[in-house]
């Protein structure tokens, strides 16, 4: 080894226990009263918890047509997959929107979305279950909806009171069938009734 190589070994070794003994004073606790006191290291910040969401019960209105409609391009193409015609077809009131951002949810397999729009006693006479039961039936035997053609506005007067309603009417793919959805709502727009029939 040159004498060169072995300075320079000479002076690593040197430096490496003063490195160490500086690691040592950091880490090890005073041994006396002249000892510096070691620089505490923050403590590591613990992470907070993380929230748990717990299902609320809705309040207040059902949702209006704009929270409802798809805005996308990707979920309006979805839509129109779905529910042929939609993105074409201009609505006039959110109540016929509605019912016909209704019948897509409907189609589309997302009962639970149309169950939370219904009044407590349809929701109790109609469960997700049930409602997929009968969107299941209509496909088995007619097919998927082949074109959207109308959503309106509507009124259903009976013995007590005048109710407002919408409809949207549908053909299907396989039999070209035509199907209306009656949709009649409450004063704070919950639904109250929904019927599927061919016409």
């Amino acid at each position: 080894m040159s004498s060169s190589s072995r300075r320079r070994l000479a002076a690593c070794l040197a430096v490496l226990p003063l490195a160490l003994s500086a690691c040592q004073a950091a880490t090890e606790p005073p041994s006396g009263p002249c000892d510096p006191a070691p620089v505490a290291a923050a403590p590591a910040p613990t992470p907070a918890p993380a929230p748990v969401a717990t299902p609320q019960p809705p309040t207040g209105p059902p949702p209006t047509s704009a929270q409802l409609a798809p805005t996308t391009p990707e979920a309006l193409s979805e839509a129109d997959r779905l529910l042929p015609g939609y993105s074409a077809l201009r609505t006039a009131t959110p109540e016929a929107r509605l019912a016909l951002d209704a019948t897509l949810d409907l189609f589309a397999g997302r009962y639970e979305q149309v169950h939370a729009l219904f009044d407590p006693s349809l929701a109790a006479t109609l469960p997700p279950g049930e409602l997929g039961a009968i969107i299941r039936g209509v496909v088995a035997h007619h097919g998927p909806p082949g074109l959207v053609m109308d959503a309106w506005l509507s009124r259903i007067d009976d013995e007590e009171d005048d109710m407002p309603a919408a409809k949207v009417l549908l053909r299907m793919s396989r039999s070209d069938v035509r199907f209306r959805l009656l949709m009649v709502f409450n004063p704070d727009r919950s639904v109250r009734g929904l019927w599927l029939r061919p016409l």
